[in-house]
């Protein structure tokens, strides 16, 4: 709801952010234990991109997003990258085309640890991708005007 909230008053991208002080986990004591290191291999890797890119979200993997429709239209006209670092180059293509961001506080519920991301097989290609965005060669130039 909240979400809607902030499109309906002109924001064009909005951001589940788990690092926000008002975010809030919820799981057992044994998930916890599985789920901390990769915490931490988020934290890290975070930092990493907004040392590289004028990216000032603070969880740019969340995977919690929300747009308008012709907001989404408009930037994933852009989008290249096929693997989980789109929502990098998704932020940095709204960003280039002048869209307006704002990151909202989540409420996360842990079952199990299990995780979809394989550090060692997504690290080379997450590499040439971040090369990618970093040449300039997958961000949409700021030629469009932004919906709205």
């Amino acid at each position: 709801r909240e979400a809607a909230r902030m499109l309906e008053a002109g924001f064009h991208l909005v951001l589940g952010n788990r690092r926000l002080p008002s975010s809030h986990f919820r799981m057992t004591k044994g998930v916890l234990s599985k789920i901390f290191p990769r915490f931490l291999l988020g934290l890290f890797f975070n930092r990493v991109v907004r040392l590289l890119f004028p990216i000032h979200a603070t969880d740019t993997q969340a995977g919690l997003k929300a747009m308008a429709r012709e907001t989404a239209d408009q930037v994933f006209r852009h989008q290249a990258c096929p693997h989980y670092l789109y929502d990098i180059e998704m932020i940095l293509t709204a960003q280039a085309l002048g869209h307006r961001i704002v990151e909202l506080p989540v409420t996360m519920h842990f079952r199990d640890e299990r995780s979809t991301i394989r550090i060692l097989a997504t690290a080379l290609p997450a590499a040439y991708w971040l090369l990618l965005f970093g040449a300039g060669t997958c961000v949409a130039p700021a030629s469009e005007p932004p919906i709205g």
